[in-house]
């Protein structure tokens, strides 16, 4: 079954971890891009202090439902690099 951002959001916050809340998402200017790779790698934007945004791969730990960066926090200069750079992740995992 295909994993979509909706249901590792659910899977996040029923684990009791808040990285999808609003609050948070607000804090640090984030964005969640819609698409998901491999079931388990997605990519946030983060607009900090007025700076250009930068884009970080992400992985889902299905079981543990957190959220960790894979690779460099906001290291991708764009969408479309850090998306290859998921595309790329899961095909490795």
């Amino acid at each position: 079954m295909k994993r979509t951002i909706a249901d590792i959001k659910r899977a996040n916050k029923e684990a009791g971890y808040f990285f999808f809340k609003k609050d948070t998402l607000r804090y640090w200017n984030s964005v969640i891009d819609r698409h998901v790779y491999g079931n388990r790698f997605f990519v946030t934007s983060e607009n900090m202090d007025g700076e250009e945004p930068r884009f970080t791969v992400r992985r889902f730990d299905p079981e543990t439902s957190r959220i960790w960066v894979h690779g460099k926090h906001g290291g991708h200069r764009t969408l479309e690099l850090a998306r290859d750079a998921a595309r790329e992740a899961a095909r490795e995992k």
